[in-house]
């Protein structure tokens, strides 16, 4: 994959799931399902979550949505949340891990950024430069 402007330009392994939808209007008024956020890591440009749902299906229907990034602190911070979408056919409560790919998030001027998941306590780094 090659990016323009100041985002990275660089092979790269295959996506690890859904891209990040780099969306700040979307982000602000993207309502959401209920469900808890167990755990969350990153691993290379896979950003991997465990969700609590209330009711589970197979695949639950997920987005990842990124607001305006803070550059002002360094690393920089970007906010990110998860949709759940309302589905029918889903039956008892349960755990599904969800993989997204962090790759549009990736500028060349930065070698690392800060995440902070809504609903995640814990801040998470995303290393992709060296």
């Amino acid at each position: 994959c090659s990016r323009d402007g100041d985002t990275i330009s660089k092979e790269r392994m295959e996506p690890c799931g859904e891209a990040v939808q780099v969306n700040a209007q979307s982000f602000s008024t993207a309502e959401s399902e209920p469900f808890n956020i167990i755990d969350a890591s990153i691993q290379s440009d896979c950003l991997t979550v465990t969700l609590g749902l209330g009711s589970a299906c197979i695949d639950p229907d997920v987005d990842l949505l990124h607001a305006v990034s803070d550059a002002a602190v360094n690393p920089a911070l970007h906010h990110l949340k998860i949709i759940k979408f309302p589905a029918s056919g889903c039956a008892m409560p349960g755990e599904r891990t969800m993989k997204f790919d962090l790759y549009p998030l990736r500028k060349i001027s930065d070698k690392k950024i800060s995440i902070q998941l809504e609903g995640y306590d814990k801040a998470l780094e995303y290393a992709y430069g060296k």
